[in-house]
């Protein structure tokens, strides 16, 4: 099996110059390398710490990558960056950035909120609530504090009204370290699945 080491986002943007100043200026990432060494730029990136992104001229981008031909800029899915002090990072940029997912604490102890770039990028950004799982709680306190979360959750969205909703809910319990992956902690009885287990 292949040993996969780093995994780099690697976005399409319509002004490479653009999205290196909101990174840079904006976010507080560093810039990275740059291609060609001075404007026009057709790819850059930026880092910080062990996180890297990379931005290539969606027309250039093009002539290697046939497929994206048509296509429009952004994505469906987000960047999921773990950051120290979420609340004053959103704080600093509430006012110049737009907000796609406001700042909260999920049931899974996580403190986050969502961000989008020039291009509709979403980033969330994250870091474990002081008063969640980061607290240096024993495994059960974890398992008690993300319990609770979820119920509470689970009655005010009305989270099993999806079909398969409820192994969302077993995937970040496995995540959180409070079951052992595999093991269906919250089951549904209309689940194939569940009845299996």
């Amino acid at each position: 099996m292949p040993h996969f080491k780093k995994l780099t986002p690697n976005l399409l943007v319509a002004n490479v110059e653009r999205s290196l100043a909101f990174y840079v200026d904006t976010l507080g990432f560093a810039r990275g390398m740059t291609v060609p060494d001075a404007s026009p730029l057709v790819f850059a990136s930026v880092t910080s710490g062990a996180v890297e992104i990379f931005f290539n001229d969606v027309a250039t981008a093009v002539k290697e990558y046939s497929a994206f031909a048509g296509q429009p800029i952004g994505a469906t899915g987000t960047m999921y960056i773990e950051v120290e002090g979420v609340d004053a990072l959103h704080d600093r940029l509430k006012a110049n950035v737009p907000i796609a997912m406001p700042i909260l604490t999920q049931f899974y102890g996580m403190r986050e909120f969502a961000i989008q770039d020039p291009d509709g990028y979403v980033i969330t950004s994250l870091n474990a609530s002081k008063t969640g799982l980061s607290a240096g709680r024993s495994s059960c306190e974890r398992f008690e504090f993300l319990f609770e979360r979820f119920q509470l959750e689970r009655r005010r969205f009305n989270f099993f009204a999806r079909p398969g909703s409820h192994r969302v809910a077993n995937v970040f319990l496995q995540i959180a370290g409070v079951v052992h992956p595999g093991f269906m902690l919250v089951r549904s009885p209309d689940c194939g699945l569940c009845k299996e287990g």
